[in-house]
């Protein structure tokens, strides 16, 4: 009988056990999407991916998630996991303005122009807000086309709208790479990295480069900081 009082005491103890657990589980799901979107302003687009792939793991209902995986997936190239995240977005939301333009940019980036550049350019207006994902995703393609003129354009027009994101200095550089101007494209690769330390392609790029133009000790140290970040990068070991 005199048990029975104690048992009483520690229902609500446990119960408020299984509350606190449950609140510090879902702060620590939610700081996932957080690290993701904290990531992304820092335009480090492989550690938003992986923080967006711990977040669904618990959340795989959060529509606007996978779209935003969709999107970082699309642009690191990773095609296929973007392909999926983008169906199950829209599975769970339905088909709308910004999954239609999506898929226009998972094409274009790929290099399959043919007008769905120039309705990109009649529809999306300067001020829009996806604007520079447009035209980053126009320059991927120009440059797969071989239209190096475009992708100069595409990057110009992007950089007098926001000239801190570090994705059009990157691809402009590949242009200049391309046709020779290595000061100038040393100059881009130089500016893409100060926009964005960790992205992994321009460092790479600008790492092969010094190599290429013979200051070994220079390329050194970038391909050591790819490695230092992913020691399994085989490029990175390979210009090493």
């Amino acid at each position: 009988m005199r048990r029975r009082p104690r048992l009483l005491l520690l229902l609500p103890l446990a119960g408020l056990m299984v509350t606190g657990v449950w609140f510090w589980n879902a702060h620590r799901v939610r700081g996932y999407l957080r690290q993701a979107e904290a990531a992304l302003k820092r335009h480090d687009l492989a550690s938003a991916a992986g923080h967006l792939d711990h977040y669904l793991e618990h959340q795989p209902g959060d529509t606007a998630a996978w779209f935003l995986a969709a999107r970082t997936g699309r642009r690191l190239g990773r095609y296929p996991e973007a392909e999926q995240c983008l169906k199950r977005c829209q599975e769970l939301g339905g088909v709308t303005d910004a999954t239609r333009l999506e898929w226009d940019l998972f094409r274009v980036q790929q290099g399959e122009l043919g007008d769905i550049d120039k309705r990109l350019r009649m529809t999306i207006a300067p001020d829009h807000p996806d604007s520079a994902f447009v035209l980053e995703a126009l320059a991927h393609g120009y440059l797969k086309g071989e239209r190096l003129r475009d992708v100069v354009d595409a990057c110009e027009l992007c950089l007098a709208r926001q000239p801190d994101y570090p994705w059009p200095w990157l691809l402009r550089a590949k242009v200049f790479d391309q046709l020779g101007n290595f000061n100038q494209a040393q100059a881009d690769y130089e500016r893409a990295l100060e926009k964005a330390p960790h992205e992994r392609e321009a460092r790479l790029a600008l790492g092969t480069l010094l190599a290429r133009e013979r200051h070994p000790g220079l390329a050194a140290e970038h391909f050591q900081y790819l490695l230092e970040r992913s020691p399994e990068d085989a490029d990175a070991l390979v210009g090493l």
